[in-house]
């Protein structure tokens, strides 16, 4: 299981999960020490320079993971190029590179012909978790009308009630993704155990290779914490 937080620089976490004394050149370094992986959301509207995908992939341990966020030219404005370009980049990151995130607009309804022509746009060198945030595409996968090649499987959510989405584990090909944004309200939000077990009990309960589980209410450091929760939850049920 991979396990963390969508980003990890975020200045209002130092003095409630980074230290106050530490520079914020050490906080990837501190932060891997306390989970395995990072979704990296900042790469959604810009992706990072090659230098820095390369101090990121020297500062953190072997068995460190990186998920990238695809670049929102493509998933929202559907710019073929920029996912080329975003492929060519990230492969500094080699074999500490999980998996990419391709998160795609509430406006974007389930179409098939616009799914299958997705899939031909990506790479099978890579894992694809997708997010969906209109609810048609979780009725379509319900009846089974999408089909998924190996690399490429729905991302789970846990969002407000007003996104309209279902809280529920969706995984293909052995292959589960989740991510928590809040309930209430978007990203500003402390999860409590009452609220995780239920998706802590349907991860015990499925046959997975693959788990990418990360806490995006990044709002009062609140998604560390509920990322170890998670974690200590997961550890528990096993015992």
């Amino acid at each position: 299981m991979v396990i963390g937080c969508s980003g990890y620089f975020y200045w209002k976490w130092k003095g409630k999960f980074y230290p106050s004394n530490l520079k914020p050149s050490e906080w990837l370094k501190y932060y891997a020490k306390h989970f395995n992986g990072v979704e990296i959301n900042s790469s959604f509207y810009r992706l990072p320079a090659r230098s820095r995908l390369r101090r990121w992939y020297q500062e953190t341990p072997d068995t460190f993971h990186f998920v990238m966020k695809g670049p929102r030219s493509f998933t929202h404005y559907g710019k073929e190029d920029a996912l080329q370009a975003f492929y060519e980049k990230i492969e500094v990151l080699e074999e500490k590179l999980a998996g990419i995130l391709l998160q795609f607009p509430p406006s974007r309804r389930y179409m098939k012909d616009w799914w299958e022509n997705l899939l031909e746009k990506l790479s099978d060198a890579y894992l694809h978790g997708v997010e969906f945030r209109h609810a048609s595409w979780f009725e379509a996968l319900d009846r089974n009308d999408i089909t998924f090649p190996a690399h490429v499987f729905p991302v789970s959510v846990s969002a407000p009630s007003s996104a309209g989405l279902p809280e529920r584990l969706y995984t293909v090909h052995e292959k589960g993704y989740i991510r928590f944004h809040g309930k209430l309200r978007w990203y500003r939000y402390n999860y409590d155990e009452r609220e995780l077990l239920p998706w802590v009990e349907s991860v015990r309960r499925a046959t997975l290779t693959h788990l990418f589980v990360f806490f995006n209410n990044d709002v009062d450091a609140h998604a560390p914490e509920n990322a170890h929760l998670f974690f200590r939850l997961y550890s528990e049920s096993y015992l």
